[in-house]
């Protein structure tokens, strides 16, 4: 028996499986703008794939389609999880006749994210690891959020803040 046979623990094929995940994908979408390190875009993959989210929008980066790398530290999720590739800020501002943008960014007014009540599809906006989310998608954001800081340093792992918000607003928008 092939991986793609066995039985999950709910006793469903593979096949089975991915099509009952793409039925129920939750209404929340990322947009990762410029993120440098594959391996965080990996970590990425496998949170989405954990929550079940609906779609993953590499903004202005380079395809990584053929990086081992990335599949890797995915664990191949990227086979499942639909994404695509943006490179214009109107196909950035079309997105929002779908999702409420939403920055995952420390701002002068952003509220802690479990301040932050979705009220429809989401489109959660990431930042590149080094220099935070651009002033042209902080522009577009309706709201935004961050995780607050308990100790010494100030900022955390892209991917670590990701799971964190991601898993916030799956659970208040159920």
């Amino acid at each position: 028996m092939n991986e793609r046979q066995s039985k999950f623990k709910d006793g469903l094929t593979f096949e089975e499986k991915l099509a009952k995940c793409n039925q129920t994908r939750s209404p929340l979408a990322l947009l990762v703008d410029q993120l440098g390190d594959v391996r965080n875009l990996g970590s990425i993959f496998r949170i989405a794939d954990a929550a079940n989210l609906h779609h993953i929008y590499c903004y202005r980066m380079d395809d990584f389609s053929d990086s081992r790398k990335l599949s890797r530290v995915a664990r191949s999720t990227e086979k499942f999880i639909p994404y695509s590739f943006i490179s214009s800020s109107e196909e950035v501002r079309s997105l929002q006749k779908h999702y409420t943008p939403v920055a995952l960014e420390i701002t002068n007014q952003s509220i802690p994210f479990q301040q932050y009540e979705p009220m429809g599809p989401t489109l959660l906006l990431i930042g590149n690891e080094e220099k935070g989310l651009s002033e042209e998608l902080l522009s577009v954001a309706s709201a935004s959020i961050h995780i607050p800081m308990l100790g010494i340093n100030n900022s955390m792992n892209v991917a670590v803040a990701t799971g964190i918000a991601v898993y916030h607003l799956v659970l208040a928008m159920r």
